[in-house]
Order: structure tokens, then sequence, then C-alpha cells
């Protein structure tokens, strides 16, 4: 193999390699269905998250062209299976799966779901594989998951990070809580709800009295603090300055002073 030949197959590598790439970024959470499923219990029920055939078309095209890849499907013993082909450095490579019926017009259902689990062999939406179970409060029956505003985020692998669903301003599902963003709306309340303690801090800030600032901020729960948690790009109460004396070192040292004063007076008191 000459050099020109050995650099032709570099640029094509990574020419693959950026289009799996493409392929397998994690869908935009407005591009992924959910779907009141069964019910769990009493008060509980299961909601389901997935993505429909279009979104897997759009993405190929997207990804690799709209030339650059067919489908074929094939009926086996009832058994409905599809593989999606893609071309890479002029060859054809295929990836094939099976499909299970959906609840109306069987095999149509069961053709589609096939061509879907194709296109996640390819990357195409793996991530929902990660998903959390999504429980939430309610009836299956009388609840629209597909109507409500999801918002969710991912880690450098495609992991995800956190997922909300919001019906207007309830939330109807968060995962994990610990490290969702803070709504407007919860903040808005908390801020409401408690004000004198917040106007303390800002005065506290304002009159360089660090002390006070540490007494109330390390003094409120730490729900609380997470919701007053909102940078004012975002309509948080907090200005920049505010936000920074708060995380810096003069509150920090502050809130020392405070820890050790309290273990002496313990230690006085046993």
């Amino acid at each position: 193999m000459n050099l020109a030949e050995i650099e032709f197959n570099i640029v094509m590598q990574g020419r693959a390699e950026e289009m799996i790439a493409k392929l397998s970024a994690p869908l935009k959470i407005d591009d992924v269905q959910f779907m009141a499923s069964k019910q769990l219990n009493d008060t509980e029920c299961l909601v389901l998250a997935y993505k429909n055939a279009r979104i897997d078309m759009r993405r190929l095209d997207e990804a690799v062209g709209q030339s650059n890849w067919q489908r074929e499907h094939k009926c086996v013993d009832g058994h409905w299976f599809c593989r999606v082909g893609i071309k890479i450095d002029g060859e054809w490579i295929w990836k094939e799966d099976a499909g299970s019926e959906s609840n109306f017009e069987a095999e149509k259902g069961a053709a589609s779901d096939s061509f879907k689990r194709a296109c996640t062999n390819w990357g195409i939406g793996r991530e929902l594989y990660d998903y959390p179970t999504i429980k939430v409060q309610g009836k299956a029956k009388n609840i629209y998951p597909q109507y409500w505003k999801w918002e969710a985020d991912y880690d450098d692998d495609g992991k995800i990070k956190w997922l909300r669903g919001m019906d207007g301003q309830k939330e109807m599902f968060t995962w994990p809580h610990e490290n969702l963003p803070v709504n407007v709306f919860e903040h808005v309340k908390t801020v409401r709800d408690n004000w004198d303690d917040v106007h303390a801090i800002k005065e506290a800030i304002a009159n360089q009295d660090f002390q006070t600032v540490a007494e109330y901020w390390y003094g409120t729960e730490d729900q609380i603090k997470h919701d007053l948690w909102l940078a004012p790009t975002k309509g948080g109460l907090f200005t920049t300055h505010e936000i920074s004396v708060i995380k810096g070192d003069d509150v920090a040292r502050a809130r020392e002073s405070i820890t050790s004063e309290t273990h002496v007076e313990e230690a006085v008191n046993e």
C-alpha cells in the first residue's frame, strides 16, 4: 500500500467515525415520545419513552445523506425483520433486528418496530435504554405525558444526567432530583415562601456582613438552597455579585468560624 492509499484510508476512516458519531448522538428531547403505559398500582402508572420511525429516517438523512442509506423488510415465520444498510467507503454495511407487534395494525406495527430497532443498532436513540423508569402519580388513562414539557441533559458519553416532565407549572416527574437545574417557577415560589431570609441575605451582602450571610445561607435546608440557586440571566433573584459572595472565601471563612464556635460551645456544655 502506497502513501496515497494510506492517506485515503485515514480520511475515509475519519469520515466513517464522524458519521457514526452523528448517528449515535443523543436525540433532542423534543424528538423523544412519551406515552402512558400500564397501571402499576392504585396511585401510580408507568410512562414509556420511545422514538418513532420518522425520527430515525430524519437522523439517517442528516448523518449520512438520503442516497447513502436503505432499508429492507422480510417476514420469516410470521416475524418481521428489517435491515438497514449504510454506504461506508463505497461499501454497504447492514444491521438487522426483529420487531414486535403494536397495539393496532399488528403487521404494520411489527415492520415499523423492526426498522426502529435496526436503527438503534446503528446507535440512533440508544441512550433511551439508559433512561430511568418513569413512574408518575395518576391513572394511565387520565394522564397525557405526550403533551408535557420534557427536559433532559446528557454527559459526554451520551448517558442521561437528568430528566424532568412538567405539565404546565406542575412538576410530574424528576430524576434524579439532586442533579436537576432549577425551574423558574420553583425559584419564584421558593423566594416567595422564604422572602424574609432571602431579604436578610441580600441586605447582609450589601453590608458585607459575611457572618450573617453564612448563618442564613448554611442554616437553610438543602432543597430550598437548590431552588434559590438560579442565575440572574435565567430569572434568578440573586445578582451575579451576590452569588459570587455566597460562593466566596469570606462567607466560607465565616461559616468555619460559626462551626468552630458551635463545637466549643458543645464541648463546654458537656
